[in-house]
């Protein structure tokens, strides 16, 4: 079965330093753009009746949007077009993950459009989750430069083609974790809790929260044992995002700090008092450890192949890294 349409979604609070053109390919078909009026439905007086004056203000005044070309969508038979548009939205939330993984940000999405040009008709819908900044705060937009949105592009198709997901049609009503894993097998189940986490964290303005999510995140993919666990992350945390000894030795001493924020928010104990002064700038530093690991697991294919295979290669990956091999 195929639907032939034109998709389009307004991304809000971020924006690129340069001018876009003719945008960014991401895959299938899938643009960055920073100029509405180059998407042909928004010229469609059938399509401005059903979106209404106000949505289509909204998607002129983005600063950046995804469209595609109008195309022929190949799905399963009895598809509907908001069916489609969730797919796709599940991409840009994808995409939202990775320029996280650039540099932290409140950007999200609004909703979703699917126009029909043959049949002179409109679908939409809505999957919006806000996010706040490491510190709790709902900042400005953020500004990315040209060459960043280039390098993220890549990294996304790299992590597409890995498992040859077509985000084009419908292939599975779990999508979202097809297009999230990184490689097949064991991994996957502990890749989306991981990125699942960090939405958990990035969602709440709550640092001490924030703190607590992270260190999930961080459980969830890097542990093989429940003992010595704080020593156990920490320790991995440092070999993996560190290149010197001492640089090793302050990101374990940072991460064990971590922890004990950690520690007081699950078991609902008081935070420390010397770390409540400091507390958005933990849940700063936390952030960008968590980050730091995200992007090394996305270009490390040694690292993926550990952690995502089994324990005892995980393990075993650790223990080279500890003696330098």
């Amino acid at each position: 079965m195929k639907i032939r349409g034109q998709f389009l979604v307004a991304l809000r609070k971020v924006k690129c330093a340069a001018r876009l053109n003719d945008g960014i390919n991401l895959l299938h078909g899938l643009r960055l753009l920073d100029d509405a009026s180059r998407v042909a439905c928004v010229r469609e007086q059938e399509f401005k009746n059903a979106i209404g004056s106000l949505e289509l203000g909204a998607l002129l005044n983005a600063d950046l949007l995804f469209a595609t070309e109008t195309c022929e969508f190949d799905v399963e038979q009895g598809t509907t077009g908001p069916e489609i548009i969730g797919n796709l939205l599940n991409v840009v939330r994808t995409y939202l993950f990775h320029l996280w993984m650039l540099r932290d940000n409140c950007a999200y999405f609004e909703q979703g459009f699917l126009f029909e040009p043959d049949k002179r008709i409109t679908h939409s819908n809505l999957l919006v989750t806000t996010f706040s900044k490491a510190d709790g705060s709902h900042a400005y937009a953020a500004t990315f430069s040209r060459k960043e949105l280039d390098q993220l592009r890549l990294l996304i198709r790299d992590a597409y083609e890995r498992v040859s997901i077509e985000v084009a049609g419908v292939e599975t009503t779990d999508y979202e974790k097809r297009a999230l894993k990184l490689v097949a097998g064991k991994g996957v189940d502990s890749y989306s809790r991981f990125q699942r986490f960090i939405a958990f964290a990035r969602e709440t303005r709550d640092v001490g929260m924030k703190i607590a999510l992270y260190c999930s995140a961080l459980e969830t993919l890097l542990s093989t044992s429940t003992t010595e666990l704080t020593h156990r992350i920490s320790e991995r945390v440092a070999l993996l995002i560190a290149d010197t000894e001492q640089g090793r030795i302050a990101t374990y001493e940072e991460m064990k700090k971590l922890y004990s924020i950690r520690s007081a928010v699950v078991h609902g104990s008081d935070i420390p008092r010397k770390h409540l002064a400091n507390l958005a700038e933990s849940s700063t530093r936390c952030d960008q450890i968590v980050r730091a690991v995200a992007f090394r697991l996305s270009v490390d294919a040694a690292f993926r192949t550990a952690i995502f295979e089994d324990e005892v290669d995980a393990d075993t990956f650790f223990l080279r890294k500890m003696f330098g091999q």
